[in-house]
């Protein structure tokens, strides 16, 4: 495991705020499929038809970032960073309800 670079950090906590809980598990679960940044084009494409239009170009910005800044970092890395920026976000917005 490396560090993501802040520019990927970026992207996916730009893909968080537009999520709920069950949406980051579910696009998690098929980013936990692809082996790194190079044969991630697959994966994009099974994902943007899980998503409405925003959340798809915002996915298409993250892939894109991922490609050119860690193109070896693996799915499963950036499908935990997803979950946890999403869930994080969702627990401070809950908190700030209460």
């Amino acid at each position: 495991m490396i560090p993501l670079p802040y520019a990927l950090l970026d992207r996916i906590c730009d893909l968080a705020t537009q999520l709920d809980d069950t949406a980051a598990e579910a696009l998690a679960e098929v980013l936990r499929t692809c082996p790194d940044g190079r044969h991630s084009r697959r994966t994009l494409a099974q994902l943007q038809l899980m998503c409405d239009t925003e959340t798809r170009g915002r996915l298409a910005i993250l892939f894109d970032t991922w490609c050119l800044t860690a193109p070896h970092t693996s799915g499963a890395e950036i499908a935990a960073a997803l979950y946890a920026a999403t869930v994080q976000r969702n627990r401070v917005i809950r908190a700030a309800k209460d």
